[in-house]
């Protein structure tokens, strides 16, 4: 299922929503939108609240016809969840949403690089063509160096941060010199921030 995926044969919608049912609340911790072409595309990230698992919502519209949900970073709903089949199985769709008041208040993921480094190679060993790995980082530091944004655990371990001048400053400018909390989509090589707030 992973290489016919790669291939660009996808598994139908309606087939999906036939596989077994997660139900949880899901919050959502980070969320993208792109524009190729004629076609929209949208990155929804989400987390289970009792189920810690991850998943991925990927949305797609032509010209102005916009997206059949619409969906608000940092809010939480519940619902059932059905996993596209994948040997590391991210993207989903739900079904039955339920809406939620409250805000997403804390963001809960890895204590330090090394625990994050270890899910990502397992991630890998069942998905080596795994493009954008979801993380979660709890009390990191971001800093500069030579230009580049780093952020820094409490092992004083780095990892380098997507140059995106305007994103990085605003990441600096939340922190403060504090740590904080971050979701963001590992590339192999880079960070791409999506969400961040000051860690507890």
């Amino acid at each position: 299922e992973t290489l016919l995926s790669i291939a660009g044969i996808n598994t139908k919608k309606e087939a999906v929503l036939q596989t077994k049912a997660i139900n949880d609340t899901w919050m959502i911790i980070g969320l993208i939108e792109g524009y190729d072409e004629n076609l929209n595309f949208r990155r929804t990230w989400l987390h289970g609240e009792q189920t810690n698992k991850k998943a991925l919502l990927l949305d797609y519209s032509y010209g102005d016809a916009g997206f059949e949900n619409q969906w608000q970073n940092g809010t939480s709903f519940h619902a059932q969840l059905h996993y596209y089949p994948a040997n590391f199985p991210l993207r989903a769709v739900v079904n039955g949403v339920e809406r939620l008041p409250d805000l997403v208040q804390t963001l809960h993921g890895y204590p330090d690089f090394e625990a994050f480094k270890n899910s990502y190679s397992t991630a890998l060993a069942k998905d080596p063509w795994l493009l954008d790995f979801p993380a979660c980082l709890e009390s990191v530091i971001p800093v500069i160096e030579a230009d580049q944004l780093f952020l820094v655990d409490q092992a004083q371990n780095m990892i380098p941060v997507i140059q995106k001048e305007t994103l990085n400053w605003k990441i600096m400018a939340i922190s403060g010199g504090h740590p904080i909390a971050i979701f963001g989509e590992w590339t192999g090589k880079y960070f791409v921030p999506l969400s961040v707030n000051l860690s507890e």
